[in-house]
């Protein structure tokens, strides 16, 4: 068998010893680009944009946010007081002609009910006669009146509401 004599082993050692030192010296080199790489961006972030520093760059974000945060809330007011209002407009109508009295003339008679979103509005009734013609107008609260409400009235009322009577 082959035996290694001292100046094989000391061969061997040092060319160990310089693989050793290259690919340490090429690996402080590739760690120094990386470093350098990332002191620039490092720097790159603290100097900002338009050379402000991080610090007064979040400064100004947090205002300009504190800014839209009090424009969304003005906004959201509006939209809460915009659709209060619309609520109370008297947009739901519902009407229903008849014939007042069966034994003359035709459906000229009619019942109105004008309401909002709440049900609060007025119905409308006007009863055609031949001799004379009569206009009530009653309240209306919740769908509901403190006077008494006629079949046709009722039945404007639910048209009003969407809800057709059968």
């Amino acid at each position: 068998m082959n035996t290694w004599n001292e100046s094989q082993l000391l061969w061997v050692t040092v060319v160990f010893l310089t693989l050793l030192v290259f690919s340490s010296l090429i690996g402080l080199i590739l760690t120094s680009i990386q470093v350098r790489r990332l002191r620039k961006q490092f720097n790159q972030l603290m100097r900002g944009t338009s050379e402000e520093n991080l610090e007064q760059l979040l400064e100004k974000l947090i205002i300009q946010l504190q800014g839209v945060e009090l424009e969304h809330q003005i906004q959201q007011q509006e939209i809460n007081r915009m659709t209060e209002s619309l609520q109370r407009k008297k947009g739901n109508v519902g009407i229903v002609r008849f014939n007042a009295f069966h034994n003359e003339g035709s459906d000229l008679s009619f019942s109105i009910a004008v309401m909002d979103e709440l049900s609060d509005g007025f119905v409308l009734t006007s009863i055609y006669g031949r001799e004379e013609s009569r206009v009530y107008a009653k309240p209306l609260h919740g769908a509901q009146s403190v006077y008494h409400l006629t079949e046709e009235e009722i039945e404007a009322i639910n048209k009003a509401q969407g809800r057709e009577e059968k």
